[in-house]
């Protein structure tokens, strides 16, 4: 077992939910603030994802100072560059909102420091992130939502195309991907009426079309779904990152240039929709 420490909880192997029953080992206590015990849980993924490999993942929940009762939870997925700047900032902009954060690591239980075009990416480590935020008595279950960045804003959105209900009965409320792919989704069927789309891009992505991502919330503004696309002229990839630079990812160039404007627009993009669809 892991333990918590006052206000950063590592997560030490939470599961990929498969099952219909989740036997949970540990206790909580009813303040975020106290220390506390977590459980490991063990399931095994699905064939066609990651390497038919049973992993336990590890997971960072940080909780927001000076809050009472039960707290809204967003889980935070990273990019191919792995944990870092952006799931930390981001985690800190919540939680100065109230909301309490959940961080993924899906690589370096893997083994991996950063993914290639080939790495991981199943929603699947969502789904059991969800199932493990379900059991913690801090949380207010009716209000937990998915953002992440690049891979794992594409991971964010593929969560509505395979979603399962083995995650505790957690409904996500927000679905925010920040330059995350819109290619090969097809998510506005799975997205409960009561929930949200935010997706955030560059105009000068070159990895991420906003063509595609305008396209995407067309669709669900059709069939009347909460799904919106904001795109930043002058954006590039990783606007909200640390740090400019040119990359080579699968023998193409992706230049990532960092942009604070943007960031703040984006961010109060996302405190928009999170105190509407939390009810803060």
């Amino acid at each position: 077992m892991c333990r918590f420490l006052m206000r950063q909880i590592i997560v030490g192997g939470f599961c990929l939910m498969i099952l219909s029953t989740i036997p949970f080992l540990g206790s909580f206590h009813s303040s975020p603030s106290m220390a506390a015990e977590n459980g490991t849980f063990t399931f095994p993924t699905p064939n066609n994802f990651w390497r038919n490999q049973e992993t336990d993942l590890e997971g960072i929940l940080e909780f927001p100072d000076n809050v009472t009762g039960k707290v809204p939870a967003m889980v935070i997925m990273h990019g191919s560059a792995g944990m870092g700047y952006r799931g930390e900032s981001w985690a800190k902009f919540l939680r100065e909102m109230g909301i309490a954060t959940f961080r993924i690591d899906y690589y370096g239980p893997r083994g991996l420091s950063q993914g290639g075009p080939r790495g991981p990416k199943t929603p699947y480590d969502i789904f059991g992130g969800l199932a493990y935020l379900a059991t913690n008595p801090d949380i207010d279950k009716d209000r937990i939502g998915v953002m992440g960045f690049s891979r794992g804003g594409t991971l964010t959105l593929l969560a509505l195309d395979y979603y399962t209900e083995d995650t505790g009965g957690v409904r996500p409320k927000a679905f925010i991907a920040v330059y995350g792919g819109c290619q090969n989704v097809s998510f506005v069927a799975g997205l409960p009426e009561d929930a949200a789309v935010l997706m955030l891009i560059g105009e000068h992505d070159t990895f991420i079309p906003a063509a595609d991502c305008r396209m995407r919330a067309a669709e669900g503004q059709e069939d009347g779904k909460d799904v919106k696309t904001v795109v930043y002229p002058g954006g590039h990839h990783g606007f909200d990152d640390d740090n400019s630079r040119t990359v080579n990812w699968g023998g193409e160039t992706m230049v990532m240039k960092v942009n604070e404007e943007i960031t703040k627009q984006a961010r109060e993009e996302v405190q928009s929709l999170l105190k509407r669809v939390f009810k803060m």
